[in-house]
């Protein structure tokens, strides 16, 4: 394998840069993955722009991506090279206060890939083991890389606690929104209202199920 790969590099606020970077060498307890698609998000956005108060630069974004392992570390079980995966994102240590009492989201220890750590827009990405799933066998590598914000909408409906016969209203219909409008329809939502100023993302919402 050649040691250097290409990565785009937040190298300050406002910008960055396409660069030849090595390739990260996986340890004892992680994965060495190829990249295959990611997603951009609205908080890689925030990254750019300096917005992000828990980034640090230079940073290779990116957290919502999939790929193929082409390497393990020596701890490292359940993994192989050629398994198509996915990353979640988010690091808790499991150790701390925080974890211990089931409030992960305050761990002490967190880091996020392409938030703290280098992330998915480069052409490798060593990653905890403990945070890569297997993608079932045929789902393509760009449905893979949507399965965090899908996940994070999940958890979403969840919490509305959106039941059969239920009228929802969704406010912005742009890839989260989209997502969105989809679960509460197979939550068993009755009318899904979507707001959004520009018509080509209403119609996409009718199309994908918005009543």
């Amino acid at each position: 394998m050649n040691r250097l790969m290409k990565a785009c590099v937040i190298l300050e606020p406002r910008r960055y840069e396409i660069r030849e970077v090595e390739v990260p060498a996986p340890s004892a307890g992680e994965v060495l993955i190829q990249m295959k698609a990611a997603g951009v998000c609205g908080s890689d956005q925030h990254i750019f722009l300096g917005e992000n108060p828990c980034s640090r630069y230079p940073l290779i974004p990116g957290h919502e991506y999939s790929g193929e392992v082409v390497a393990v570390g020596t701890a490292v079980r359940g993994f192989q090279p050629g398994d198509a995966v996915v990353v979640d994102p988010n690091y808790y240590c499991g150790g701390c206060r925080y974890c211990q009492i089931a409030y992960p989201q305050f761990c002490e220890n967190w880091f996020g890939y392409g938030v703290k750590r280098p992330g998915g827009f480069a052409e490798y990405s060593a990653v905890v083991a403990k945070n890569v799933l297997r993608l079932p066998e045929g789902v393509p590598f760009e449905q893979g890389a949507m399965v965090e914000p899908v996940a994070c909408c999940l958890h979403g409906v969840d919490l509305a606690g959106v039941r059969a016969g239920d009228h929802v209203v969704i406010v912005g219909a742009g890839g989260i929104g989209q997502i969105l409008a989809q679960l509460v329809r197979s939550a068993g939502a009755s009318t899904v209202t979507v707001s959004d100023p520009l018509p080509q993302k209403r119609d996409l919402a009718l199309a994908l199920g918005a009543t």
